[in-house]
């Protein structure tokens, strides 16, 4: 069987690190005595990093963020993370990274989770990444609502729960996940953590294929292939087996390429340059 995708939390981590960098993300700075607060700190921290002073706008910022300003503890997260301005220490950037973890910013939780489950400038720890992921999706992150799946799913850090890993699915794939929709599908279709219903798996194989996912694609097209879960169709079927079968996952690809040479050869010619037809005109659902 045909695995879907798993989150790939290395791009994940990279695109919430660069929100992290960015002015106005996350809580607001504490504001402190004129001259001396976290405010005039900060603004002196970014003078002397224009300027290259890099053990100038270090102490700056420190200051700043010792007192509350996030934006000085984003700075210096990425200074410690980049090695901006100073020696490079993966350490240190995660100490920052929790500090802001810590004042309640989902991405930086999310960020930092995925330091612990890599051991990447921390001992590598699942609970504890599995703990800050939780921090993450109860605020609503769909991104940790997936990956607290895959960890209760597969027993990572956590009691393998999946009924647990079905729900945190279930939240993401509400919000539009297109893998969280297609791993809540899988868990329809086999009977794991919910009662076995393909015709729920059609559904979400459904919303992650109209999405342009090539896993949902090829087990969608799966289903219309075998009349599992919905009413067998062999163009539709083929439709969605040929779009999955352009992924640039190419195990995927010649799965959906096995599965549609299989199912031509119980189709009429008619019926192939209709799904053919259907194939040239399908755009991927917005948004």
């Amino acid at each position: 069987m045909f695995s879907p995708q798993q989150p790939r939390r290395s791009l994940a981590s990279l695109v919430l690190a660069m929100a992290l960098l960015l002015p106005g993300c996350g809580g607001a700075p504490t504001e402190g005595a004129a001259g001396d607060g976290p405010l005039s700190l900060y603004e002196r921290g970014n003078r002397a990093a224009a300027s290259g002073d890099g053990a100038a706008a270090r102490a700056a910022f420190e200051a700043a963020a010792e007192a509350g300003d996030v934006r000085a503890q984003r700075r210096l997260y990425a200074m410690y993370r980049n090695g901006d301005g100073v020696e490079a220490d993966a350490g240190r950037a995660v100490f920052w990274l929790k500090r802001i973890a810590e004042g309640g910013d989902a991405a930086a939780q999310i960020v930092l989770a995925t330091r612990y489950e890599d051991g990447d400038g921390v001992a590598r720890d699942e609970a504890l990444a599995a703990a800050w992921y939780r921090r993450a999706a109860l605020q609503g992150e769909r991104r940790a609502q997936l990956l607290l799946a895959t960890l209760y799913e597969t027993g990572r850090g956590v009691v393998r729960d999946e009924a647990e890993a079905a729900r945190w699915y279930r939240a993401a794939a509400e919000a539009g996940d297109p893998l969280a929709q297609v791993s809540l599908g899988a868990l329809y279709e086999d009977g794991r953590g919910v009662a076995r219903d393909r015709a729920w798996a059609a559904h979400w194989y459904g919303l992650a294929a109209a999405a342009g996912n090539p896993a949902g694609q090829l087990r969608l097209g799966r289903l219309y292939a075998d009349g599992n879960g919905v009413r067998r169709d062999p163009v539709a079927a083929y439709m969605w087996l040929s779009l999955a079968a352009r992924s640039a996952n190419a195990p995927a690809a010649e799965l959906a390429k096995a599965s549609r040479r299989n199912l031509a050869a119980t189709m009429r010619a008619d019926e192939i340059a209709l799904a053919r037809e259907r194939v040239r005109a399908w755009r991927p659902a917005p948004g």
